[in-house]
């Protein structure tokens, strides 16, 4: 049995890093292989089970608050038992840390993958981005970006990918979902997944959503998601007016249902690796209106449009409203083949992970 040690050094939980291993491994045959997977005590009861349904969990302490306390911990489960792989997910150089450990207990295939095209620590990463590089076997990144970011060059694209027919529009759950969201049938769904965190912006997205709702009374804001932001954007669209025309889904199991219920998708995130949920959006045959700042790689219909976030939040509800004549539901196709021929169904994605965990 092959033994595989995964670490998320931003910490598992409901967030895009964490979703797209666990997306990884669901739809990976996993014949011969064992799964350990490194959390923090803060991990939510919800997402841990998640992951014991797919491996072992080991807790040690979190690794910004106790720096220490976790390379402690980690030096130990290295110690204890003998991995063939180690597949460290990141935004920085700081992977230089879990790679050195792997290093001195002697992990032959010692992967670091990049989710990110910023790094909230730029110096340090510079220092620590060489030392990581040398330290590895294999360089992943999520798109192209993030690899150029990170690696410079010599890596591999490991897109973030989707079960493609999942996410495919259905009129029908379209209709289900809105009655069950208490949206009236002609209202203009203007959607947003994501972990409301600094990053994903949403509280432009309010600022948005409130120009555009003073020429459409009937528009609604649908937010799925979780995250330490939250509160603070409930509290925001309160103090804006638009409480009432605001739904806040939270954490959903059927995503993809959220979508058909959506009119167009909205993502102003200030930087981005290749988000997941932008693919999801487009599979449901959405428009996509998305930041500048998000890589074009998860581009796959020309119905994606960027657009600067210093074009300020009138300008992008001009452009929601320009789009609402040709987001009928009637004009939303499946593109689950061009999303394949991409390289973004998940099964071809989680094949070749498997491949590399393998060789």
């Amino acid at each position: 049995m092959r033994q595989v040690l995964i670490i998320n050094t931003i910490g598992f939980g409901f967030e895009g890093i964490s979703s797209v291993i666990v997306n990884y491994l669901k739809h990976m045959d996993k014949q011969g292989l064992e799964f350990t997977f490194i959390a923090q005590p803060q991990i939510d009861d919800q997402f841990k089970a998640i992951l014991e349904s797919l491996g072992t969990v080991d807790m040690i302490p979190d690794r910004k608050q106790d720096t220490i306390g976790y390379i402690k911990g980690l030096n130990l489960i290295l110690k204890r038992r003998k991995y063939d792989v180690i597949h460290i997910h990141g935004n920085s150089g700081t992977m230089a840390i879990e790679a050195f450990l792997a290093k001195i207990h002697q992990v032959k295939k010692i992967i670091v993958h990049a989710h990110n095209t910023h790094s909230d620590h730029p110096v340090i990463n510079r220092m620590l981005s060489p030392l990581m590089k040398s330290l590895s076997t294999d360089l992943l990144a999520c798109s192209v970006g993030a690899g150029k970011f990170l690696y410079g060059k010599g890596y591999t694209v490991l897109n973030n990918a989707i079960d493609t027919q999942r996410f495919s529009f259905q009129p029908q759950v379209r209709d289900e979902c809105r009655k069950e969201l208490g949206l009236a049938e002609n209202s203009f769904v203007i959607g947003h997944v994501g972990y409301f965190l600094e990053i994903k912006n949403q509280s432009f997205l309010v600022d948005v959503f409130v120009k555009y709702h003073q020429v459409d009374q009937g528009a609604r804001l649908l937010l799925v998601g979780t995250g330490p932001d939250l509160e603070k954007i409930k509290i925001k669209a309160a103090e804006c007016g638009v409480a009432d025309a605001v739904i806040f889904a939270g954490q959903r199991s059927d995503v993809e249902r959220l979508y058909c219920a959506m009119d167009v998708f909205v993502f102003p995130s200030l930087w981005e690796g290749l988000p997941l949920t932008l693919v999801e959006a487009q599979a449901s045959g959405l428009p996509c209106i998305v930041s500048a700042n998000v890589t074009r790689d998860v581009a796959c219909t020309e119905t994606v449009i960027y657009k600067d976030l210093s074009d300020g939040a009138k300008a992008w509800a001009e452009t929601i409203a320009g789009l609402k004549t040709n987001a009928a539901p009637g004009n939303r196709n499946s593109i689950g083949n061009s999303l394949k021929d991409k390289g973004f169904d998940i099964m071809t994605v989680a094949a070749k992970l498997q491949n590399i965990y393998n060789s």
